[in-house]
Parts: C-alpha cells; structure tokens; sequence
C-alpha cells in the first residue's frame, strides 16, 4: 500500500509541475492584461483541494454568489487549485509559489481569498512572496488553524467552530445504547491533523464507546468494514477528500458510497452532507462562512483595511435532521435536541394520495347516486306513458324528454356493466394504494416501485373518469349538437357500456368496424343513444332465443354513395314480415319491461341528421337494423 501510495503521489507532483510549468510559459501572453483604472476588481481564490471538494465547495460557491450581489465594483474571478497540498507540506511548494508569484505578479490582483486551512498554511508559509503586498481573507476554515498564528495587518479571517465534543453527544442522545464508532477519514495532511484532533476530543468517551478510525484504508476497504458492522454502532464521516492510496473523491462520491453499504447510522460535521446520506445534527455552516467571507471581501476591496476587521465566527446552524435517515435507522423524533427542524420528510399515505382518495370516494358516490337516479326515473317514466295514452300531439312535445329518459332507462339496465366498469379501475386503485404502503414501510423504502405504482393509479383514476364523463354525458339533457365525429369511437363507447351486461348474460357481442371510416358529422350522444338501443333490443331478443348461439355483431362500412351504413344483428327469432315497420311506431314493445319509444326516437334521430334507420328479417334466424349516416364534406374536413 505505501508503493501505491508513493506512485499514485508522484503522478500528482508530475502533473502539478508539468501544468504549473506549462502554465508559467503563458504567463509572459497576460501581461498585456494589467488592471485599468475603474476597470474589474480581481480577486485571486486559492482551493486547497479543487473546486469540487466537499466541504469547501460549498463556501467557494456561496463566496462567489455573495460577492457578485454584494459588490459594487465589476468582479474578475481567478481559481487556482492547489491540489498538490494534499501532500505532506513543501513537498512541491516551489513549483506552485513560482507560478502563483509569476501569475499575481504579471496579473496584479486586488485581494487574495484562500479556501481550506491547507492553502491558508501555504500562504502563510510563503506570506513574504505572496501576500506581503496584498491583502488576504482566509474562508473557510476551523478556529482551531488560528492559534498561535499571527495574521498582522494585512489579513483576516472567516472561520467556524467544529463541535467534536457535541456530535459525539448528539450520537449518544439519539442512540444510547452506541458502543461502536467508526470514525471516516482520509490521509492528506488536513484530515490527518483532524485525526489527532479528534482522538483528543473523545479520549472521554472511550470508557464507553470503542472507535476505530478509517483513515489507513482505501475506500472499498470502507465500504467493506461499514457493511458488516457489529450491533449498537454509528459511522462518524469526519472527512475523506483522499483516500489512503492518494485518491480523490469530489463533492459527495465517498460519502454516497458508504451510505450505500452502510449497516449503521452515518453521523457528519457539514451541513452539504445532510440529504446525501447523514443523519444530521448541529451542523457546520459552510455556505454562512462562505457568505460572511464575501462580505468582508467587500469592505477590504471598497478600501478597509484587513487588520481593522478582527477574524468573524460563524455559529453553528440550528440542529437539522433527515427524516428518511431517522426511519431508516427507527429513531424516536422525541430524542431529538428542542429546536430541531426534520427535514426531508416523506408525506403520509392520506398526505401523498389524497386527491385519488377523494376521487374514489366521489366515483362511489357517484355511482350511487346513479342508481337513484335511474330509479326515480323509471317510477317517471310509467307515470308519463299512463299520461300520453294515444295523444300523438302530446308524444311529440314530449319527445325530447322522453329522448333523456330512454337514455336513463338504457343506461339502467346497463348497471352491471357500468358496475364493472368502474369497479375494475377502483379496485385497482385500492390495491395500488395497499401496495405503495408496503413498498413505504420496507427499509429503505422503495421509491421507484412507489412512483410506478402512483402512475397506474393516475391511469386508473383517469379511466374511471372516462367512464363518469361518458355517463354524464348521456345522461345530460340537451338538443342535437353538430360536431365532426369518428364513428369508430362511437361505436367502441357504446360497445365500452355493453360489453359486461352482455358477458354477464352469456351473449357474444362482436364489432366489425374499419379504421379508416369517413368521418360523419352528428351529435355524439344522440347517436350513442342509437346504436345503445338497438344493442339493447338485439342482446334481448337473442336472450330469449332457443336454440343457444347468442350473438350480437355491430358492422359499419362505408356504401359508396357518400353515407356510413351501420348494421346491429343478432341470432334472435327474427321479425315477423308484416310486423318490420310496425315496431317504429310508438309504445309498440315485445319486452315486457319496454316502453315502446327507444325505436321510434331512434329513427327520428337518425331522420333529424339525414339519414334513414330500417329493420330486415335474415335468411334463416334473426334480424338485422340498419341505418345511414351521411359522411361529412371535404370542405368540412379541413374546416
């Protein structure tokens, strides 16, 4: 591991050289660029790691958005990453203070920010060369670097404080029987300094809690050791930017990857790493430090003076849970500090699914009101047949109510197909929503199958609102509305009302319609109203049949002479000769429950839209109605 170690270094200090070096060459270009005057302040930020490490990502994303918004002066930014300082110090301080010099030298700038205690301690290595002439804000670091250090004149700081001593507290409050900690963190020469510092911190917790520290493997050794932990541990990630054999890790790619093996609670320091897989706690506020330090750069570039701001603390934020992290873990809220705030909490079954709660619950409603609906209006309907008696002047007044009731009663003896129709989507729904509670209460809980099981429940909800709205449809009262129709739809929502009333009866109902039908123009329900009827009468002749073989066939084609031509036949007893035009007269019925006006009011609809409604007798069993539909013009078409 030390050869790896060694090699993987080395590659570090070639690159870093080749690059300062390679960089120096171009130095001579920029001289053209000196400052103007009431030209861009320029700012130079040194990252102690890079820019994409945690946490000091953070405060140099929030520094530069505070400034831009603070500043009065126009902002140019210049990053160097001193990524080689993760080694042991001075180890290539040469190469990195000659091209840092040559760059502030031939590009003068304003002020100089460093991020990370490791660029702190370079520039204070190196502060005659470097900042003797310019001022320097430190961001970013722990208190802890500021001792013993004597910043003078030209300098200031932005620092936090890390409660080593707190996290450790915060452990045993929310789990107290914790017996194991194991501490991650990594092998450059800051998180080596945080291992001494914490191992001093805890020396008074040992009499209770063993802790092993991570910081001489590499992270697949980690991920190992967290993913067979004893009972009654926590995971402490301290810091890991570089693993024991020199890797990196940007942003939060270790602390993913323990959270993805780990078999106890993850515990962190930053506020960054709550939602990427800690528990949370009283956690460092980087992005504050980063803002504070910002602002200080303000006042020292309007003209003050680094010495004249003495050093800012940044407090702690206010403790901050996961509350995915506390279920996972099954830890009580009530342990938590008072003030605390959970963040990240996943909403209750009511929470989440309420709307399709009450959709359902409406639907229900719905259908029930339906069959009261249909109820009251039969007990009407026998009320207004007694009425008319032979008054044809008063059938024809009445027709357009009579046109609504027809529909009513055929949709009643439709209801155990509407039944079905709306059952199956609500059933649906329900299991769904027993499932996403299952799915909720696994460990962790299975978001993906949750969210493929919310959307079968929006298509089930939206299908039994399909439903609804054709009912409704057919249910309203209204006068002929022209609209340019598909027939195939037409047919397929009447068949849609049919089908479970006819599979409940032991009838086959068969449709034979193209796809590629002329449209016709029409009203929708008028002409649903139809073609339900005459289903209706087809499916109760075949029913009382003998002989068995009940069949329904809806059959639509296109006759050539400009109209649709619609046929509904059945496997009945067929109609007697002289009795093919009498069934269109009114309150002529052969069932028992009919009320003689579904036939007559068909034809008069299908009349009303120009076309012609008949019966036929078939050769050998049977009978067969048809009726025309003009097709719509082309003009109409592209209207």
């Amino acid at each position: 591991m030390k050869a790896m170690r060694g090699m993987t270094r080395a590659r570090w200090l070639w690159a870093a050289v080749a690059g300062f070096l390679a960089l120096a060459a171009a130095l001579p270009a920029l001289a053209e660029e000196a400052p103007v005057p009431g030209g861009p302040k320029r700012v130079l930020v040194l990252h102690s790691f890079g820019e994409h490490f945690q946490p000091f990502a953070d405060v140099a994303t929030a520094f530069r958005s505070e400034l831009a918004l603070q500043s009065p002066d126009e902002i140019e930014l210049l990053d160097i990453a001193l990524g080689v300082v993760r080694f042991e110090e001075g180890e290539a301080d040469k190469p990195l203070v000659d091209y840092v010099y040559s760059l502030r030298t031939q590009r003068p700038v304003d002020l100089i920010v460093t991020v990370g205690s490791p660029a702190f301690r370079f520039c204070m290595r190196h502060r005659d060369r470097l900042v003797a002439d310019v001022p320097l804000v430190v961001a970013g670091i722990d208190c802890r670097h500021l001792q013993g250090v004597e910043l003078g004149q030209n300098i200031t700081a932005v620092c936090v404080n890390i409660d080593l001593h707190g996290l450790v507290d915060d452990i045993l409050q929310l789990l107290p029987g914790t017996a194991n900690v194991s501490v991650v963190l990594g092998s450059s020469p800051l998180e080596t300094y945080w291992a001494g510092e914490s191992r001093g911190a805890w020396q008074g917790y040992t009499d209770r809690i063993a802790f092993t520290w991570f910081n001489g493997l590499t992270l697949p050794q980690m991920r190992e050791r967290v993913a067979s932990l004893p009972p009654h541990s926590a995971i402490v990630f301290a810091l890991l930017d570089v693993d024991a054999v020199g890797v990196p890790y940007e942003r939060n790619a270790a602390l993913h990857a323990l959270h993805d093996s780990a078999t106890a609670p993850i515990f962190g320091l930053f506020a960054p790493e709550l939602g990427n897989g800690t528990v949370g706690g009283r956690l460092v506020d980087v992005r504050g430090a980063g803002v504070e330090s910002a602002r200080v750069a303000v006042r020292i570039l309007g003209g003050e003076s680094p010495g004249a701001i003495p050093p800012v603390i940044v407090p702690a934020l206010p403790p901050a849970f996961d509350g995915r992290e506390l279920r996972r873990w099954k830890i009580d809220e009530a342990r938590l500090p008072p003030g605390s705030s959970i963040r990240f909490v996943e909403p209750t079954l009511w929470q989440a699914y309420r709307g399709r709660i009450i959709a359902v619950g409406a639907l229900f409603a719905a259908a029930g009101s339906l069959i009261v609906m249909l109820l009251i209006s039969r007990a009407r309907l026998r009320s207004t047949r007694a009425q008319l008696g032979a008054n044809e002047q008063r059938v024809r007044e009445l027709r357009r109510e009579l046109s609504l009731a027809d529909r009513v009663t055929l949709l009643g003896q439709f209801t155990t197909s509407l039944a079905h129709e709306l059952g199956q989507p609500l059933g649906a729904i329900l299991r769904n929503a027993e499932a996403a509670e299952l799915f909720l209460e696994r460990e962790p809980p299975d978001l993906e199958e949750v969210r493929a099981i919310l959307a079968d429940v929006r298509k089930d909800g939206e299908r039994a609102g399909g439903v609804i709205d054709r009912l409704r449809a057919m249910l309203k009262r209204h006068g002929v509305e022209s609209q340019m129709l598909d027939w195939s739809g037409v047919v397929d929502d009447v068949v849609g009302i049919a089908r479970g009333n006819a599979s409940a009866r032991g009838i086959a109902l068969k449709i034979d319609t193209p796809s590629d039908l002329p449209p016709v123009r029409g009203d929708r329900v008028h002409f649903q109203q139809v073609l339900l009827n005459l289903v209706a009468n087809a499916m109760d002749a075949v029913e009382s049949a003998p002989g068995g073989d009940p069949r329904v066939l809806v059959r639509t084609r296109a006759n050539g002479n400009g109209l649709v031509e619609c046929a509904v036949s059945d496997t009945g007893p067929g109609i007697a000769p002289d009795k093919l035009e009498s069934i269109f007269e009114p309150f002529v019925t052969t069932r028992e429950q009919g009320m003689g006006m579904g036939l007559p009011i068909s034809r008069t609809i299908v009349e009303t839209h120009g076309g012609s409604l008949w019966a036929e007798s078939n050769p050998g069993r049977g009978a067969t109605f048809r009726f025309t539909i003009p097709v719509s013009e082309p003009r109409e078409r592209h209207a």
